[in-house]
Formats: C-alpha cells, structure tokens, sequence
C-alpha cells in the first residue's frame, strides 16, 4: 500500500543498517583500493587528499573532518554522500555510483584521521 512505501531517501538508509553492515556496524568486504581511487577521482577536490580540506560541521576550536564524520557518524556520511547537502553545496551522488562504489568510498573515509 502507499503507506508501506519507502522513499529513495528511506530505502537507501535502510539498505545501509540493514544489508550493508555487518553486525560491529563496519562494512561487509569493502574494495579499499576502489575506494581510494574514486575518492582520489571525485572527491579529494572539494575534500583534499586526506579529508581535512573542510569542517563538516564541528567548531573552529574542534573541526570534525572526513574520516571522524565517516566512522562515527556513518548515518549522516552516508546519507550526504547519497543525497547532497545544500547548505555546504556537497553534490548527491545517488545516480553517478553503484552502492559497491559508495561502500567503497564510505569505507576509504573511515581510514582517514
């Protein structure tokens, strides 16, 4: 029924507690070597080479980078990498990657200090 449906944004929230994670919540068998050449290829302009380009979202005093953010805030990672957000002009990348791909980058992340 309609109300049994989920959005895009729902589905792939789930997908990623659900399906994607094992049960210490880490990812299942990333391609770590995948990962860091499309971080390299797409992300590493806006983010820098080793995630500490931008604040996403801590103080001056305490900034939270790429790799904190992806290890231990995964929910909110993950559903930025997906969907974009408007306010920091971070692009939805939902339609350009495969969800191996995106397992891929998220894990790399996870790696950086």
């Amino acid at each position: 029924s309609e109300g049994d449906t989920l959005t895009r944004e729902d589905a792939r929230m789930a997908l990623l507690i659900y399906k994607l994670l094992d049960k210490d919540g880490k990812f299942r068998n990333p391609n770590l070597k995948r990962g860091e050449r499309l971080f390299y290829q797409n992300c590493r302009p806006c983010h820098g080479d080793d995630g500490r380009r931008m604040n996403l979202g801590g103080t001056l005093a305490e900034p939270i980078f790429m790799g904190e953010r992806a290890r231990n805030d995964l929910p909110t990672f993950w559903y930025q990498m997906n969907f974009g957000d408007d306010d920091r002009g971070m692009e939805a990348y939902i339609d350009e990657f495969t969800i191996d791909e995106m397992v891929d980058i998220a894990a790399y992340a996870q790696t950086f200090d």
